[in-house]
């Protein structure tokens, strides 16, 4: 797949490309082909996908028909299939949302403009507890008693939630006696 990024530096946009591609064996190769100057109109799925078209026609790579363009960006995600884009994003972006809606949202789009309830109450529940113990634990120092560091998540890459709560679910027997000492 084709991974777009885009960075923000003192108002102009630059758009980062990458190619990855997966082998049979599951091994992952990454190229990068450049981090560019975005000078689009706007940053509408057209317009992003006309950019990236630019960019790889320079290199002329042979790609297949229904992996291409890729953004971490939400809107963009949705823009593009309502479009009916032929285009998929990066299966990491939408894992991650996938994982974020039930740990963070009350509500979540179900098409175009109908928006439907999550229902994930005692998830959320959960995970706020373990986040408040983690921070707890990590700011105490009482980590170091601990067999393995617990880790904060990062909120632009949520995946991190999952080796947080793993990381802690792995720790939790160890929990009532580091902290009691």
């Amino acid at each position: 797949n084709l991974n777009v990024i885009f960075y923000f530096y003192l108002g102009i946009s630059y758009c980062g490309v990458a190619l990855r591609y997966v082998t049979d064996d599951f091994q992952l190769f990454t190229f990068i082909l450049g981090c560019f100057p975005y000078n689009a109109v706007s940053h509408s799925t057209q317009h992003l996908c006309e950019f990236v078209n630019k960019v790889l026609a320079e290199y002329n790579p042979v790609l297949g028909t229904t992996k291409f363009v890729v953004t971490g960006n939400e809107a963009k995600m949705l823009a593009a299939f309502r479009e009916q884009c032929c285009r998929i994003g990066c299966a990491d972006h939408y894992l991650n949302k996938q994982l974020q809606h039930p740990f963070h949202s009350e509500k979540i789009h179900s098409n175009r403009s109908t928006f439907e309830a999550v229902g994930c109450e005692l998830a959320q529940t959960v995970f706020d507890h373990v986040k408040k113990i983690v921070f707890f634990v990590r700011h105490s120092h009482k980590q170091q008693k601990l067999p393995r560091k617990l880790q904060n998540y990062s909120e632009t890459h949520f995946s991190g939630a999952i080796i947080m709560l793993d990381i802690f679910r792995g720790n939790v027997s160890k929990f009532t006696r580091s902290i009691n000492q």
